[in-house]
């Protein structure tokens, strides 16, 4: 006759540890969607900080795109205290992964982006979207290493090497204002 031990078998152990080890990984998963949700429902200024990535990785990536065939035409960049138009290539959910003319402005229901193909003369192919209705002011600058800081940046042949971008969120909020300088990858060139 064999012994009978009190306690577990090897197997039975495995077993229980399986099956903790997927109830944790549930209890993650749902905690972690609870939160993005929460993060949606509750603007704490996470909404603000990805608007602000989002349109400084845009204007960082603005290429130099002439309006004429000569060297010495202006580029495709437009920027005053409070608009911007560039040339960037945008994800494909803004039609096709190409190069876009976009321009950001603060319209009267907050930060808007507007935008169409760089090849649609008739603008068919564009759109507008609202990014951040919070927004009540947009303050831009642009630097150039000979002239330093300048309101406006317009008919020029270069791409200026920064892009200073001042946001600030409406008097509700308790947000300070947000001032962003984004460096140009293809900025000052020739």
């Amino acid at each position: 006759m064999i012994p009978h031990r009190a306690g577990f078998t090897l197997l039975e152990l495995l077993v229980v540890l399986v099956l903790l080890g997927l109830l944790s990984v549930a209890g993650h998963q749902a905690l972690h969607t609870a939160g993005r949700l929460s993060a949606r429902l509750n603007d704490d200024g996470s909404q603000h900080f990805l608007v602000q990535r989002q349109v400084a990785d845009w204007i960082a990536q603005a290429q130099p795109r002439r309006v004429g065939r000569e060297r010495s035409a202006p580029v495709l960049f437009d920027g005053l205290p409070d608009r911007l138009t560039f040339v960037t290539n945008l994800p494909d959910r803004f039609g096709l992964a190409s190069p876009h003319l976009v321009t950001l402005s603060l319209e009267p229901d907050g930060l808007a982006v507007g935008w169409r193909l760089l090849t649609d003369r008739t603008g068919a192919s564009g759109g507008t979207r609202l990014l951040l209705p919070a927004a009540r002011e947009l303050k831009l600058r642009y630097w150039h290493a000979a002239e330093g800081w300048a309101e406006r940046w317009d008919r020029r042949p270069t791409l200026p090497a920064l892009v200073e971008m001042r946001l600030e969120a409406d008097a509700a909020s308790s947000r300070e204002p947000v001032r962003v300088a984004v460096a140009l990858r293809m900025g000052a060139s020739p």
